[in-house]
């Protein structure tokens, strides 16, 4: 198993869910407009790492609202 804080980088799935989570707290701050820089600087990733994982920051809209989808169905 190897330690992220050794090389720097977060796994896969810890860097997606902080640029959700990222998203989802600029969208409760301010609402729109949310830009792209906006969202590296509050996950913590940089640029090419942001477009790793999603193409823009309407796909990370969609996967906050999924997110919240499935975090609902497992609560009901």
């Amino acid at each position: 198993m190897s330690d992220h804080r050794a090389t720097g980088r977060r796994p896969t799935c810890a860097t997606t869910t902080a640029i959700i989570d990222a998203f989802a707290a600029l969208a409760v701050e301010r609402r729109y407009p949310i830009r792209v820089a906006d969202l590296i600087a509050r996950a913590g990733v940089g640029k090419s790492t942001f477009y790793e994982h999603f193409r823009g920051k309407d796909d990370v809209m969609l996967a906050a609202m999924r997110s919240e989808e499935h975090t609902s169905e497992l609560q009901s």
